[in-house]
């Protein structure tokens, strides 16, 4: 789906505002912005799951792979502009994602599905790792006189990583339309805490990136007036 910059701009939502420190009054703007792909043929999508990529630091409790799938149809059923299409669950953990997703994928070549000539498939591959950072650290504070000077102290934390690889084929033909990787992590001061509740976290931010790929998404900005 293709939008004009007039058309964008158009339908922008406007807030005036005075600017601080500088007299001069500023605008603040929502821009819609068009899919980062070319899309507009598409109007379903389905998602029949992730690869799981094995590692022994994966959060224990957090079945990242279904729990992606989930997270992805409430993002998109709310958000997007696009049809969710409910599938089965594909268990991908007997394949080789070097050589599975691959530009011509004949598992993504399904002509008789039900409207597949309009029907893109998201899947990929998904990691998440959680790991102890607790360690001594030099940290500042001060005396009972009010000094400044520094003491070495142990600190508990927990690390968590999210990476994904997210590829998008056209479902009747098999093709490959986008392939890209992404990844984000999050210390948090403490033990470990919900492992599930700090994949939502990562995943939330990787959404929007995601999401814009095939549905439309806004920008803010701000411009000074003339």
């Amino acid at each position: 789906m293709k939008y004009g910059w007039l058309i964008a701009i158009s339908l922008a939502v406007v807030t005036i505002g005075c600017s601080t420190g500088t007299g001069k009054d500023k605008v603040q703007v929502e821009l819609p912005l068009p899919p980062k792909l070319d899309v507009g043929q598409y109007k379903y999508l389905i998602v029949p799951g992730f690869y799981k990529v094995p590692t022994k630091e994966v959060g224990q409790g957090v079945n990242i792979e279904f729990e992606a799938v989930n997270f992805f149809q409430r993002e998109i059923e709310k958000n997007g502009n696009i049809s969710w299409v409910e599938i089965p669950r594909v268990d991908f953990s007997s394949k080789e994602p070097e050589t599975f997703f691959i530009e011509q994928q004949p598992f993504f070549a399904k002509p008789d599905f039900t409207n597949a000539k309009e029907t893109i498939a998201l899947s990929g591959t998904v990691e998440f790792l959680v790991s102890d950072k607790s360690g001594f650290r030099t940290v500042a504070d001060v005396d009972r006189f009010g000094r400044m000077y520094n003491r070495t102290m142990f600190v508990e934390q927990t690390g968590y990583k999210l990476k994904m690889m997210v590829v998008i084929y056209d479902l009747e033909t098999g093709k490959l339309l986008h392939k890209e990787t992404m990844e984000d992590e999050l210390d948090i001061d403490g033990p470990t805490s919900d492992n599930r509740l700090a994949f939502y976290d990562l995943v939330q931010r990787m959404s929007n990136r995601i999401i814009s790929l095939f549905t439309d998404t806004e920008v803010k900005a701000e411009r000074a007036l003339l």
